[in-house]
């Protein structure tokens, strides 16, 4: 009678249809959405299970190649060829798992090579730990992978054994013998960033089948495979098989309380989790002021387009703004950052939205181009470059060029960081040029890391000076800076051809003759105590490229700056112009 008192008095506020109804609702969100958030934890978990299982397939048949180049060796006409012990070495150090690979002859013949010491010498597999796994693939003829092999004391790694059969006179085939390769089982796992999930609280395991059935746990627990996602592969007839699972349970469930209480909020929670995440994604990859993306964005999406188009032709252009600096000083830096923004839209207008636009930081753009070299390229270029890019900022135009380098891939490379560096190269020649224009990557050119010509902005500057200029360091005497009236002193063609005539160093342009007494006249010129100013005065020859010998007086100043230590700033006259 109590009950029925209470639930009498319950109904007066609630009415139980309803309530009823509500719970329903609730509990059926809730399996809903609890099927929904791990579906895509374990869509989460199976993409990096399956490219963990993905590499450790890689790399086991890069194990199983190596085998069989040693093979192929062995095989080679007026053979068999064995590599010898200095050979073995070469393919153990390209690979930091593979610790031994050993060539036994049936003979008894045996050469091999352990990097490490505490490694067993297999001269006899069929009496060794390897004799069940050594009669096996002798009888099948076929290349084995297995794992948790006894391969010294105390020690237990993969083994990869193939059998090498040679035929003898009469053309049948004779078993010659094994060619092994031991894989250190904890760098391998490590280096497939499987024994490191566990440090974001990912519980795993890696389990090998063989052929018959035969099931042996690689690394991991077999606790672990409660409730746990299993990705397999068949990797040379045998099943390789990782699970994982979360340290705790798929879904917090304290998630679930929260649902269970609020359950008519989650969807709007959900909403606005999942634009945090994709603002932060966006935030993480892209750069705020432009929309493009940043340096970490755009090397992911240029990697996962060359993985997915290794064997096709794209394009690196590395491009800037000509004198951005001098937009900022005049203008101020909201017109600077206007510029940046029209530059960019430009560079999606003229290359295609396709085009993966990075911005390194500044005014430095990288553009990937998934197409290769052609006359709509050269034209596009052509009218990014000689085309002024214009921005209106408070009522006046403002009017800049761009200057662009291009590396191809992949004739010049296939690896997208050394082309964006050759694009940089290219882009750096372009500038000293003479700026708003491109040129393509040489890769006859050898140029240094650094981009030396350009922090000093001569240009300009010294290509209307009355005389030849130079810049040079003083410890190396390289050459920093070269001015068009020294590239024609010199009789080159152009400053490429300067550059490539002169290594790029001040001792080119000397006769070997006058080389030591022009750097001792130097030296004992600016070594006076009375010379405060550091200038030194000098008559020589220089050698030009064509090999005449160009008389001239040379003026130098010796000065210390911030950014490549002690240089000298000099200028050559002829002594006929000067007499003249």
């Amino acid at each position: 009678m109590m009950g029925m008192k209470k639930m009498t008095g319950i109904s007066r506020y609630i009415s139980m249809p309803v309530f009823s109804i509500i719970i329903v609702a609730v509990l059926l969100l809730d399996a809903a959405f609890y099927n929904s958030i791990r579906t895509n934890v374990e869509t989460n978990y199976r993409e990096t299970g399956n490219a963990r299982i993905t590499w450790i397939q890689q790399s086991l048949e890069r194990y199983v190649t190596i085998t069989s180049v040693m093979e192929g060796r062995v095989k080679e006409p007026g053979g068999p060829h064995v590599p010898d012990r200095a050979k073995l070495a070469d393919f153990v150090k390209m690979d930091n798992a593979l610790r031994s690979v050993q060539i036994i002859q049936d003979d008894g013949t045996f050469t091999g090579y352990n990097q490490d010491a505490d490694i067993r010498d297999f001269k006899n597999p069929l009496d060794s730990s390897l004799q069940n796994l050594a009669r096996e693939v002798r009888r099948s003829g076929n290349v084995s992978i297995t794992p948790s092999m006894e391969v010294g004391d105390g020690l237990r790694d993969i083994v990869v054994l193939r059998p090498v059969f040679l035929p003898d006179d009469k053309g049948n085939r004779h078993f010659w013998g094994y060619i092994l390769a031991i894989i250190d089982t904890r760098i391998f796992l490590k280096d497939a960033n499987v024994s490191n999930l566990e440090d974001q609280n990912i519980l795993c395991g890696l389990i090998h089948t063989e052929g018959d059935g035969t099931a042996s746990e690689v690394y991991g627990d077999e606790n672990y495979r409660k409730d746990a996602l299993f990705m397999s592969r068949e990797i040379y007839g045998d099943h390789w098989t990782l699970y994982l699972r979360p340290e705790g349970s798929w879904v917090n469930p304290w998630i679930m309380v929260l649902i269970t209480w609020a359950g008519l909020l989650t969807a709007l929670t959900l909403a606005v989790l999942a634009r945090r995440n994709a603002r932060l994604r966006r935030m993480g990859t892209t750069d705020p002021l432009t929309g493009v993306y940043n340096r970490t964005g755009g090397d992911w999406m240029v990697r996962h387009y060359l993985e997915e188009h290794e064997n096709g032709q794209a394009l690196v252009l590395a491009v800037d703004i000509d004198n951005f600096k001098i937009i900022n000083d005049v203008y101020g830096h909201e017109a600077g950052d206007e510029a940046l923004c029209q530059f960019t839209r430009d560079m999606k207008e003229t290359f295609g939205q396709s085009a993966v636009i990075t911005r390194n930081g500044g005014d430095e753009f990288i553009i990937f181009c998934g197409y290769g070299w052609s006359r709509k390229a050269a034209e596009a270029i052509d009218r990014f470059t000689e085309k002024p890019h214009i921005i209106t900022y408070k009522g006046k135009e403002i009017r800049f060029s761009a200057s662009l380098g291009l590396a191809r891939y992949p004739e010049h490379d296939k690896d997208y960081r050394s082309l964006c560096i050759k694009a940089d190269y290219a882009l750096y020649g372009a500038k000293l040029n003479g700026k708003s224009r491109w040129k393509e990557f040489d890769p006859e050119l050898r140029l240094k890391d650094t981009r030396t010509q350009l922090g000093f902005n001569l240009t300009d500057i010294g290509n209307e000076m009355p005389g030849a200029m130079a810049v040079y360091r003083a410890d190396d005497r390289s050459i920093l800076f070269a001015s068009s009236t020294l590239v024609e002193l010199m009789e080159c063609d152009s400053l490429d051809d300067f550059m490539k005539y002169t290594k790029m160093s001040l001792d080119r342009i000397f006769p070997d003759s006058e080389k030591e007494a022009s750097e001792a006249a130097i030296d004992r010129q600016l070594e006076n105590p009375f010379n405060r100013h550091r200038f030194y005065f000098i008559t020589a020859n220089i050698l030009t490229k064509k090999g005449n010998l160009c008389p001239v007086e040379i003026r130098g100043h010796r000065s210390h700056n911030a950014n490549y230590g002690d240089v000298f700033y000099v200028f050559l006259y002829e002594k006929e112009q000067k007499e003249s």
